[in-house]
């Protein structure tokens, strides 16, 4: 992506009007039938790879942010084209449609925090670099990828909740990629990983929120880095013999035969 937002152009344009969330469904009075609807789009591990590239492309394009509304807008007709390609037995419901916005707008979210996290990395602590590499994400289950002089931090964002951190250990065994009909299995391990919770619902000592959306504090991400720096089971050594990053970049090579250099 060679758009480049700074911490502060993101919380600006998301304090705008146009980028207050859309609104969504609440599952809390869905009848049974339309519970199983909702179950029908959230089992679906992956809606491909022009899913997975959306905001990066909405980014790309209109050389912004695009709102979360704009970027459900997209996503729900490649999420219904899936549907149609992938499962021309299913009957894509009302329900399933806003099951793919409620999921739509989980991922927005996610990608924004993500991307101010980022921000927040190259301004504050600019002595990091910044490892941006195809398929880390999808593949490795993690966010971000930073190294100082000593050593490499796989970063996880998630929330702060049970149920984020349970989804968080179940990301964990489903590693793998799916090319057409087959996927490829990958083994991730996040040992030594570092797992960076924000809060959803009030602002506290890790989290700001801004027209709802919650983003972390630069000093938070200060400190949180800098004690990693110091731990002894955060992170991996540059010198260790086969990193996890090998291990990716060996499995890319030899299963998807692409080659990924850093």
């Amino acid at each position: 992506m060679t758009v480049t937002l700074t911490s502060k152009q993101i919380e600006e344009l998301l304090a705008l009007e146009e980028y207050k969330p859309v609104a969504r469904m609440s599952k809390q009075d869905l009848t049974d039938e339309q519970k199983a609807d909702v179950r029908t789009v959230e089992e679906v591990v992956s809606f491909g790879q022009e899913l997975i590239d959306l905001f990066d492309w909405l980014v790309e394009s209109k050389e912004t942010l695009p709102t979360q509304k704009q970027y459900v807008d997209c996503g729900i007709n490649k999420m219904l084209k899936w549907f149609a390609d992938n499962r021309p037995d299913v009957e894509v419901t009302h329900i399933m449609v806003e099951a793919c916005k409620l999921r739509l707008t989980r991922t927005y979210m996610s990608r924004v925090i993500e991307l101010h996290f980022e921000a927040v990395v190259r301004e504050y602590l600019p002595h990091l670099t910044i490892i941006k590499l195809p398929l880390v994400d999808a593949v490795m289950g993690v966010d971000l990828i930073v190294e100082d002089q000593e050593k490499r931090y796989y970063i996880h964002i998630t929330s702060n909740t049970p149920m984020a951190q349970r989804m968080l250990k179940e990301k964990e065994s489903r590693g793998g990629y799916r090319m057409g009909s087959a996927f490829i299995k990958y083994s991730r391990d996040f040992s030594g990983d570092l797992m960076l919770k924000y809060d959803i619902h009030s602002e506290s000592d890790t989290t700001m929120i801004i027209n709802e959306f919650p983003l972390f504090k630069p000093e938070f991400v200060v400190w949180r880095l800098t004690v990693a720096k110091h731990s002894s089971t955060a992170g991996e050594p540059l010198t260790v013999e086969y990193s996890k990053l090998d291990h990716f970049k060996d499995w890319a090579k030899h299963q998807l035969k692409l080659d990924i250099t850093a």
